[in-house]
């Protein structure tokens, strides 16, 4: 499942729900998933002792970035299932409701309508709290993923620091390297 699949679920489809699919593609790095595969598939054998200095701090950066990367997965995935179990509780509770609303309809006699008027009020109940229980769901899925991606971002920072120095100081042991030779 890429992170494009993840985001493009929009079960509410109300604003606040595209704005958090898309709010954690919204950021400095154009492409969150490209950036996130390619540091998890680079494989750097270490090969020099300044590489070998480095290697482990980025083996636990990556591990991070993957667990965090499988994390916001996870969580779209757990968000997805509890959406589609709660949307056919509300679909059953309104086929329950269209049954009460046909007998009611059919001109039975008044007081099997009236035995039925509770069951009728119990299930606009129960899809009113469905929808609210919806809207909660959407809430805590959009304050954990913004607790996420304030992780996966520091230690994507993190990741780009420190081959950033890696790099630095690679280059300047190349670059003393070659004014010793001359």
């Amino acid at each position: 499942m890429s992170i494009h699949s993840i985001f493009a679920y929009n079960p509410l489809k109300p604003s606040y729900i595209s704005f958090l699919m898309d709010s954690f593609q919204r950021t400095n790095y154009p492409d969150l998933e490209n950036t996130v595969l390619s540091i998890l598939s680079a494989d750097e054998q270490p090969s020099s002792t300044l590489d070998e200095i480095f290697s482990n701090k980025t083996k636990v950066l990556k591990s991070t970035i993957k667990q965090l990367f499988n994390e916001v997965t996870l969580r779209f995935q757990v968000d997805k299932d509890i959406f589609q179990s709660i949307t056919d509780d509300i679909c059953a509770c309104y086929t329950f409701l269209e049954e009460v609303k046909l007998h009611v309809g059919k001109g039975y006699d008044m007081e099997m309508v009236l035995s039925l008027m509770p069951r009728r009020s119990q299930l606009e109940t129960q899809i009113f709290d469905l929808k609210k229980q919806k809207r909660t769901e959407a809430l805590e899925c959009w304050r954990d993923m913004m607790v996420l991606k304030k992780y996966l971002m520091m230690a994507l920072s993190e990741y780009w620091k420190l081959s950033k120095r890696q790099q630095m100081l690679s280059s300047d042991l190349i670059e003393d390297i070659e004014n010793e030779h001359h």
